[in-house]
């Protein structure tokens, strides 16, 4: 079930952050469905050698995600704060 429940999770999310994973962990499935659906991907670096962050570095290495490192990253990235700013002008 976790795999279904994954391709559930990485449609309904406007974007997937893998934070740890080992080189055939299950958020790196969760990545490549997210992209097959055309979400964007991003990854926070691991140690060189940690076995639990093979995977996060691996996306990063094939341009697969892109690199983050705190969580305006991600925001900035998606342009969420754009996105907010429209929303409060037509409200006000």
């Amino acid at each position: 079930n976790f795999l279904a429940r994954n391709r559930i999770i990485a449609a309904l999310s406007d974007c997937t952050v893998v934070v740890e994973s080992a080189f055939k962990g299950g958020a790196l499935v969760t990545a490549k469905v997210a992209q097959n659906y055309g979400r964007d991907v991003f990854a926070f670096p691991g140690r060189v050698g940690d076995v639990y962050s093979e995977g996060c570095n691996t996306l990063i290495r094939k341009n697969v995600a892109a690199l983050v490192t705190s969580a305006s990253d991600v925001v900035d990235m998606m342009r969420w704060n754009a996105v907010r700013s429209r929303w409060r002008s037509r409200c006000l």
